[in-house]
């Protein structure tokens, strides 16, 4: 049967424990200490951000129809056309505090790790794969481009 490593004080100075390994113990107690408040902390920052992507998918279908909006503004007034714009605006700005950045689209190839085709276009004038046009914004981590949603996009085929 295996012997229990003393756990208390005297439990360690009655088992005749050294000064030395008495402070071996403790430099390896606080060591794994300091590894717990690491490994929670990057814990912690997984989910909060598991939680904003969670949250920024329901939130960019609200996104994407003010941009649609915007397309459709014909006819209206400057003030309604100047309230759509800053609404989006907020929402792009509310988008970047939180670590996000919209996937670039315009004069970009087709990339499947940022991009999600929505229609391939017999396009002769522009090379395969060219994005013609974003049907859908995409959005990345900013600090680790981490994809929280692709962007739709409509591509060149030959």
């Amino acid at each position: 049967m295996d012997k229990q490593a003393p756990e208390t004080q005297d439990e360690m100075l009655s088992a005749g424990s050294s000064p030395e390994a008495l402070f071996g113990a403790l430099q390896h107690a606080q060591a794994a200490l300091e590894n717990c408040k690491k490994e929670a902390g990057e814990r912690m920052v997984n989910v909060e951000r598991r939680s904003i992507a969670a949250t920024m998918r329901q939130l960019l279908p609200v996104y994407d129809a003010l941009t649609a909006a915007r397309g459709h503004t014909e006819g209206v007034s400057v003030g309604f056309q100047k309230g759509i714009e800053g609404i989006q605006s907020s929402f792009e700005h509310s988008l970047r505090a939180l670590g996000c950045v919209r996937i670039e689209t315009k004069d970009k190839l087709y990339d499947p790790k940022f991009h999600e085709v929505a229609e391939a276009v017999s396009q002769q004038d522009l090379p395969p794969w060219s994005i013609i046009e974003e049907v859908a914004s995409g959005w990345i981590w900013k600090d680790s481009h981490e994809v929280i949603r692709p962007a739709k996009v409509r591509i060149a085929k030959q």
